[in-house]
């Protein structure tokens, strides 16, 4: 591709941008219709294939929850169905490919679980693969990972804020959030350990990602707007005292309530990527943007030596 490709998902649309670095542009070039409105997107490290989980909440679910292959064209980046859409279980807010990209892995919120797909050798899906009965995913899981070794993989479950009226609040949340790592291997879930922080009531996290070395991972805690770091051990096992634990605001004592969403470390540079969120119901049930909110990308430098964030 001549410009690097660009894509974002508004509702059931993903819109295919070329980003023209030199002169700071975005060129629409097109438009893919997918069957629902579109949740995460995960790109497949070799191929020029992008994985997408599409849904809505169950109460308004008619057309369903589907995870969707798409071939993107290796000259023009125009994505394009690679195969039938798959149907899943239930709405699916975040999905990753397994470091060897031969598995999809999927969160879903309510009810809460987690889900594997097959991947084949051309990057398209290949159907559900079975886990032994009584997983428990945790609280409203919003994110799956699995650890660049390949090893474990990793539920990062929110739990339940408690109910603020978009205030800001230090209360207790509703359910607690908690962190519930398997031995993985092939697809399948095996024996979990739960990391959670206190009794879990003031621990929301969202996301997290890991350093390149392996060596650190970094969870972004949405309720409590803060950025935590975990050390791993020699054998890759993440351990249960976070080594750090920042603010994500400029302002912590902001009185409208916000939200810590993605966390991102660059593939190349020791540098983390953290976005705040916040808006505010408005007239017709749509969301209104506060001038007062930190809609943001907080940017910290990482320690090689440490990992830990300025």
């Amino acid at each position: 591709m001549g410009n690097a490709a660009l894509y974002a998902g508004i509702g059931r649309t993903l819109v295919h941008y070329d980003l023209d670095v030199e002169n700071c542009a975005l060129i629409e070039r097109g438009e893919l219709l997918l069957p629902n409105n579109i949740q995460y997107g995960w790109p497949h490290s070799r191929l020029p294939v992008l994985y997408v989980s599409c849904g809505v909440g169950a109460h308004i679910n008619a057309a369903g929850d589907w995870a969707c292959a798409l071939a993107l064209d290796p000259d023009t980046g125009a994505p394009s169905m690679l195969g039938s859409a798959t149907k899943i279980s239930s709405r699916a807010l975040h999905l990753s490919a397994d470091p060897a990209n031969r598995h999809l892995l999927l969160a879903h919120p309510r009810p809460a679980g987690i889900s594997v797909l097959r991947i084949d050798s051309d990057g398209a899906i290949d159907g559900k693969v079975d886990q032994r009965p009584g997983i428990d995913p945790g609280i409203f899981p919003h994110q799956v990972r699995v650890t660049p070794d390949g090893r474990n993989c990793i539920c990062i479950s929110r739990g339940i804020p408690n109910p603020h009226e978009w205030k800001a609040s230090t209360e207790p949340q509703t359910e607690p959030g908690s962190l519930h790592i398997y031995d993985y291997q092939s697809g399948l879930l095996g024996e979990c350990r739960t990391i959670t922080i206190d009794d879990g009531y003031h621990f929301g996290p969202r996301n997290l990602d890991f350093h390149v070395s392996g060596s650190w991972l970094y969870l972004g805690l949405e309720t409590q707007n803060e950025i935590i770091v975990f050390e791993t051990d020699s054998d890759a096992k993440v351990l249960p005292t976070p080594i750090q634990r920042l603010s994500t605001l400029a302002n912590p004592a902001a009185e409208l309530h916000q939200g810590a969403g993605p966390v991102l470390g660059h593939p190349q540079l020791q540098v983390l990527y953290v976005a705040n969120r916040a808006y505010q119901p408005g007239p017709n049930g749509k969301r209104v943007i506060s001038a007062k909110a930190e809609n943001s990308i907080v940017v910290y430098a990482v320690s090689a030596e440490s990992g830990l964030l300025t």
